[in-house]
């Protein structure tokens, strides 16, 4: 009788550890999964009219996102990408070093322009200050249309050294863009490209979105000289590869308002659940600094991350002094 108790209990005590407590979590996880969407139902449509409201930004279907967080997959992307182009290569960047990276996007670049594509290059005359005047001289006399953006020229009327491009964009055959936070340099680069490995994060676009960066790229070449260029090699008909909704921002617009800094703002009142942040260099003005405090009061889950070692010591301390 003592024996069969015994097995009584241990059938009972593995059915409970098999049964009644595994389902119990996994209703627990839908539980939290169900509240999550449904917070998330409720954030989009505020979201979206606050944008509405200010008529800044527009939503694009049907996009395939990657995402890029080591220099050594960005690059290999670059390079795939480059290498792969039929009609047009638009890049623009604030940093274009001369080193070993640079060469590598250089002549590649230069290759695909003496094979007949269209390439188009914008960078920055700050970020690129250190940088040797011969890369920029070996794409032109290779074929690629280079433009200086805001070239330093104190006497100029107006002339305002704050006022940099800092976007990191690639765009080929107006099919596949590039955006994000990695510049053209060996430090962004990993062990394959024996760089100094910085942390930044990079997105792969493909689908309807991509005329959006497109566009943007185009704002500032013609802006600052560009020659006119053959639409259809940049604007293509576009299908739908994925099923990603995404908006595609500029810090720039015609208006007094700065769009992707009341998209913060607007996400960070309407969060109805997380804020996560990670930053380079994080210096938040007093009202996404409100926004970011107010969002926490409230109940939700504010998490940043920041470097704890910055190229930059002036900025780190500015940034930690909020802490």
């Amino acid at each position: 009788m003592r024996a069969k108790n015994r097995n009584n209990r241990s059938r009972e005590e593995k059915h409970g550890a098999n049964g009644a407590l595994p389902r119990a979590l996994k209703a627990g996880r839908q539980a939290r999964e169900a509240l999550s969407r449904l917070k998330n139902r409720f954030f989009l449509p505020g979201f979206l009219s606050e944008m509405r409201r200010l008529r800044i930004g527009g939503l694009s279907g049907g996009n395939r996102v990657k995402l890029l967080a080591t220099g050594d997959a960005c690059f290999d992307e670059f390079v795939n990408a480059i290498n792969s182009a039929r009609l047009s290569v638009n890049l623009e960047t604030y940093i274009f070093n001369s080193d070993a990276v640079g060469w590598m996007i250089a002549e590649l670049l230069v290759k695909k322009a003496k094979k007949g594509v269209e390439v188009n290059v914008i960078y920055d005359a700050v970020g690129c200050i250190g940088t040797s005047p011969a890369i920029f001289a070996f794409m032109r006399s290779g074929g690629v249309e280079v433009i200086e953006f805001h070239p330093v020229i104190p006497w100029r009327k107006y002339f305002n050294i704050d006022m940099r491009d800092h976007r990191k964009l690639l765009v080929v055959d107006g099919r596949t863009a590039f955006v994000g936070g990695m510049n053209i340099g060996n430090e962004y680069a990993g062990r394959r490209y024996r760089g100094g490995d910085w942390r930044d994060t990079h997105l792969r676009i493909e689908g309807p979105a991509v005329r959006d960066v497109q566009f943007f790229f185009f704002e500032n070449w013609y802006r600052y000289g560009g020659a006119v260029v053959d639409i259809s090699r940049h604007f293509p008909n576009m299908n739908e590869p994925g099923k990603k909704l995404l908006m595609v921002l500029c810090s720039k617009s015609r208006r007094q308002v700065k769009p992707i800094q009341e998209s913060y703002i607007s996400a960070i009142n309407f969060a109805k659940q997380s804020i996560y942040i990670t930053n380079a260099y994080f210096i938040p003005d007093a009202r996404i600094y409100r926004a970011l405090v107010r969002a926490a009061k409230r109940g939700v889950d504010v998490r940043l991350l920041l470097p704890g070692k910055s190229d930059m010591a002036i900025v780190q301390h500015a940034s930690r002094y909020l802490f």
